[in-house]
């Protein structure tokens, strides 16, 4: 964010989608940056009683591990048995988490070992999740068994001992990406609602939380205060104040749409200087924007390129948008960077700092990275396989799942080793 340096891996599946993630992406992770009008509090206190709740959201309730408690179910096991990943965030060196199909795990030797933190009624496969530290995490649960036109929103804040849950209740379907927090009282997530407007577009809701995600309240809704149309892949928030939302429209058209009161009210953004113009003859080429990364006021927001500017002239790959003035205003290296337009699409985009990225080609599954805040792109190492997603904790030190196991690497990604 902050949450986490990431472009969330989960986007809504569509013609020019990018794919399942994060947590994917996102890029993705997450966003950082200090809030404008709030401190950080101290860790969430347990409840086991109701919270009084908002319009839109239920009272909390406490539900134990239930990984260390239930019998045949050990505390600790090889990376082997949790495997395959569905999303992974490392926090440092040693410790970090992971979702797999069924359950939630922590680990505290890099990843060779992880110990189950899952809640007694478990999770759904589509599930996504932040993870802010050690302590403190935030998943939604998008595909509710119990209660239908709802999302269950649970969170922890000891490490996964204990589980609260909350519950939005709206005709979501899905949700852009993970809940996006600032600190450990303001987040917001966007849901994908049931009934869209028709094809090449689809409705959405941001929900906001002030008090850890105990209550959500509906900031605006499609055709309610939210204009931003199109396929939506999700928003980020530099603090409590500024925020985007991206995606892109029917035409193929890159959407950025802003806000700089914590979500009630957003407009659009300008890109400048998009590779070819749409619209012509001559010109076929799509855009999707994914919510950019920040680390104060210096952010990187990616763009996905796809098409032709004529008969065999194809132009497709990844770009990213610099803002280094907190996101006022975007500007890309491409017109005078030959390498800023990466040469290859990608699902899984993984930004640690304003320099440094990582991501592998969709088709070959060939690993690339930027040192230089996407000026140029080189391409690191051949496959190990097909790439679900990137952690990276610094410019050296990364962890990459694919549905074979788990790599790590220490150089920045020029050499990879299975954790075993």
């Amino acid at each position: 964010m902050i949450i986490y340096r990431e472009i969330k891996t989960l986007i809504k599946v569509s013609s020019f989608s990018m794919g399942a993630l994060l947590l994917a992406f996102l890029l993705a992770a997450c966003s950082t940056g200090t809030s404008d009008t709030s401190t950080t509090s101290s860790p969430l206190a347990p409840t086991t009683t109701p919270v009084s709740s908002a319009a839109t959201s239920t009272g909390s309730s406490t539900d134990n591990n239930g990984g260390q408690s239930n019998a045949g179910n050990p505390a600790v096991v090889s990376v082997g048995t949790v495997g395959p990943f569905m999303s992974l965030r490392m926090l440092d060196r040693t410790h970090g988490w992971a979702l797999n199909k069924s359950g939630v795990f922590k680990t505290a030797d890099g990843g060779a070992h992880w110990m189950n933190v899952t809640p007694a009624k478990g999770i759904p496969g589509s599930s996504v999740g932040t993870f802010m530290d050690d302590n403190h995490a935030w998943i939604a649960n998008v595909s509710s068994q119990e209660v239908s036109n709802s999302v269950d929103m649970l969170r922890t804040s000891d490490g996964g001992k204990s589980w609260q849950h909350s519950t939005i209740n709206d005709n979501g379907v899905a949700v852009a990406d993970p809940p996006h927090f600032v600190n450990l009282q303001s987040g917001w997530i966007e849901i994908i609602n049931n009934g869209g407007p028709g094809a090449g577009s689809e409705s959405a809701a941001i929900y906001h939380t002030s008090d850890g995600g105990q209550t959500w309240s509906k900031l605006v809704s499609s055709g309610q205060g939210f204009p931003v149309p199109g396929l939506k892949s999700g928003i980020s928030f530099k603090d409590t104040l500024n925020g985007w939302a991206t995606g892109h429209d029917a035409s193929s058209n890159a959407l950025l749409y802003v806000t700089h009161d914590g979500g009630k009210t957003w407009k659009p953004q300008h890109l400048p200087d998009l590779p070819g113009s749409i619209g012509t003859a001559a010109t076929s080429v799509s855009f999707q924007t994914t919510p950019p990364v920040f680390f104060g006021d210096n952010g990187l927001l990616p763009v996905h390129v796809d098409g032709q500017i004529e008969a065999n002239n194809p132009l497709h790959g990844l770009l990213l948008y610099v803002t280094n003035d907190g996101g006022n205003t975007w500007f890309s290296y491409w017109k005078t960077a030959l390498n800023a337009l990466a040469p290859f699409s990608s699902d899984n985009l993984y930004i640690v700092d304003p320099q440094h990225a990582w991501a592998s080609d969709r088709q070959s599954g060939t690993i690339y990275a930027t040192a230089d805040g996407g000026q140029s792109w080189q391409k690191l190492a051949n496959s190990i396989g097909t790439i679900k997603g990137f952690s990276f904790v610094d410019s050296a030190n990364g962890w990459a799942f694919t549905d074979n196991g788990l790599w790590r690497t220490s150089d920045g990604g020029k050499q990879w080793q299975q954790v075993k």
